[in-house]
C-alpha cells in the first residue's frame, strides 16, 4: 500500500489550526509560533496544490477542501493519541478504562463489578469518577458513564442504559424522633437536604404542589452520596432515586415516606468511535445493560406515588 502523504508536522498543524479555527491558539496548542503555524499550513497548501483556509483580516475560515479534511485527520490523530497513552500507561488489551459518575461508581457500580469479573476475568478495570466529559473528550478513557438530565445528542456512540425517578427519603428513625411525614406540606418541620444546589427539591415539591414549603432551606451536599448518608444518619430529608438509594431503601436504612415520583433523568454509555471495536468494552457494555435492566425492575417498586 503507497502510504506517501504530506508531513505529518504540516498535518497535525492544520488540525489544531482547524479545529480552533484560529492560528493563534493552535501556536498555543502545539507550543509555537503563529508564523510557525502559518508557515506550516502554507507548506501543507503548497503540497496538496489547494487552499484550506480562507484569510480575512486576522480570521481565518475553512474552504470546502478544510471542511472535509479535518474530521479525517482528528479521527487518525485522536486514534494515534489514545494507542500511545494507554502503552505508556501500561495499558494491554484486557484493561478497561471508564469514566463514571461519581455517585453511580460509588453506590452501585463498585459493589457489583465483582460479577462482572466472574463473567470476564481477563478484563481488569480502571474507574475514573467523574462529573464531566473532560477524560472522555481527551481520549484518556475507553467509554464513560454519564449522567444526563436532557437526553444527550442523538448518535450511534450512545447507548440508554436507566431512567432514574426521584422522591423524599428519609431515615425512619427520624420520623419517629418527629412526628412523623404524611404529606408533603409536612416537609416544612424538616430539615432538607440537597445535592450540588436546591434545585432537585425546587423540582419535587413543584410536582407534588406543595407551594408553601421553602425549597431553599437546609443542607448542600455537592456529592451524591454524602447526601444519602446523611439522610439515613437523621440529619433531614433528602430527594433519592430508585438507583442511588436502592441499597439503603432494600435494607430499610431509608423509607419513601410518599410519592409522587419525579423523572430525573438517565445514565448513558458513551462511546469514542476510536473504541467501538474494543472486546473488553463490548463484554462490559452486554454485562452493564443486562445489570441495569435487572436493577430497574427491582427498584421499579419505589417508583409511583407511594412505596
Amino acid at each position: 500500500m503507497n502510504r506517501t502523504m504530506p508531513s505529518l508536522t504540516a498535518l497535525r498543524t492544520f488540525e489544531a489550526a482547524a479545529r480552533h479555527q484560529s492560528f493563534s491558539l493552535a501556536a498555543g496548542e502545539l507550543h509555537v509560533t503563529h508564523a510557525a503555524v502559518s508557515r506550516q499550513v502554507r507548506r501543507l497548501e503548497e503540497t496538496l496544490a489547494v487552499r484550506l483556509f480562507e484569510r480575512t483580516g486576522n480570521r481565518v475560515v475553512l474552504t470546502a477542501a478544510g471542511s472535509e479534511l479535518l474530521p479525517v485527520l482528528s479521527r487518525a490523530f485522536d486514534s494515534i493519541a489514545a494507542a500511545t497513552n494507554r502503552l505508556a500507561d501500561g495499558h494491554e488489551s484486557g484493561r478497561l478504562v471508564l469514566s463514571v459518575d461519581p455517585g453511580l461508581a460509588a453506590r452501585w457500580l463498585n459493589t457489583r463489578l465483582e460479577h462482572f469479573h466472574r463473567s470476564a476475568p481477563g478484563v481488569d478495570v480502571e474507574i475514573i469518577p467523574a462529573l464531566d466529559l473532560n477524560a472522555f473528550s481527551q481520549g484518556r478513557v475507553d467509554a464513560a458513564i454519564h449522567y444526563c438530565y436532557e437526553p444527550p445528542a442523538p448518535t450511534d456512540r450512545s447507548v440508554w442504559l436507566i431512567t432514574v425517578e426521584a422522591f423524599p427519603v428519609c431515615s425512619p428513625r427520624l420520623l419517629e424522633e418527629n412526628g412523623g411525614l404524611a404529606c408533603a406540606a409536612d416537609l416544612a418541620r424538616f430539615r432538607l437536604l440537597h445535592e450540588q444546589d436546591t434545585s432537585w427539591w425546587r423540582r419535587w415539591l413543584s410536582l407534588a404542589r406543595a407551594d408553601h414549603v421553602d425549597w431553599n432551606k437546609g443542607l448542600i451536599y455537592h456529592d451524591s452520596g454524602l447526601v444519602l448518608d446523611a439522610a439515613v444518619a437523621g440529619q433531614g430529608v433528602a430527594v433519592g432515586d430508585n438507583l442511588l438509594a436502592f441499597e439503603e431503601l432494600i435494607a430499610g436504612r431509608l423509607i419513601k415516606p410518599f410519592g409522587p415520583s419525579c423523572p430525573a433523568g438517565s445514565y448513558y454509555l458513551l462511546k469514542p468511535e476510536r473504541r467501538l471495536d474494543h472486546p473488553a468494552l463490548e463484554s462490559f457494555e452486554a454485562w452493564l445493560v443486562d445489570a441495569l435492566t435487572l436493577q430497574a425492575a427491582e427498584g421499579g417498586r419505589w417508583v409511583g406515588a407511594a412505596a
